[in-house]
């Protein structure tokens, strides 16, 4: 009986976990998707890739979330963007275009 329910909590934890870095994924295609038409840039695939996960202290438990994409500046080149999610505020984004380097901190 403990064993089943050990099972259960440990699935229930899968789940939620599995809900609340989704969720933060589609905040993450808000932001990219936001930038990318504000700086005229032009976003490829229409997708954020997770790069990195970790957790740390900042006023409490908080998972740390690096995504990844992808965009050109003039339809030719590929570049990639990065960004930084902190519990559910966004830390910075990293991008470049032809006239330098834009760092967006916590929006």
């Amino acid at each position: 009986m403990i064993w089943q329910l050990g099972s259960l909590l440990l699935v229930a934890c899968a789940v939620l976990s599995f809900a609340y870095l989704r969720q933060d994924s589609e905040y993450a295609l808000h932001l990219v998707r936001r930038t990318c038409k504000r700086t005229g840039l032009q976003w490829l695939d229409q997708s954020v890739h997770l790069m990195r996960l970790s957790y740390g202290w900042n006023n409490g438990p908080v998972a740390r979330r690096d995504y990844r994409f992808d965009y050109s500046a003039d339809g030719q080149q590929r570049s990639h963007g990065h960004l930084r999610l902190e519990g559910h505020r966004l830390l910075w984004l990293f991008i470049e275009t032809g006239d330098g380097a834009v760092y967006l901190e916590g929006q």
